[in-house]
């Protein structure tokens, strides 16, 4: 998902979770700044779309995972999100 490498930060992974942010302005405000409301759409649906370039990247591994094996072992991998909206503290 190179797209996103300048709109996406990731903030860390644990174990099989992968813990990402949009709209990060380091060194541009503080918890007390505020922003816009169109701002907030924009990160939003930043977030949106890397979330659903995310599912659609792995259907297509599974996708060709499972032509490399015997029909009757298809196994796929799967992909949960959520997505929530608010300040970043540290």
């Amino acid at each position: 998902m190179p797209a996103y490498s300048h709109k996406i930060e990731k903030i860390k992974t644990v174990g099989s979770t992968y813990m990402a942010a949009s709209g990060l302005r380091p060194g541009k405000g503080s918890i007390d700044s505020v922003i816009s409301v169109d701002e907030e759409i924009e990160n939003l649906i930043v977030l949106i779309r890397f979330a659903m370039a995310m599912t659609k990247a792995l259907k297509k591994f599974n996708v060709h995972r499972n032509s490399l094996y015997e029909s009757g072992s298809d196994v796929d991998f799967k992909l949960r999100i959520g997505i929530a909206m608010g300040a970043v503290t540290a």
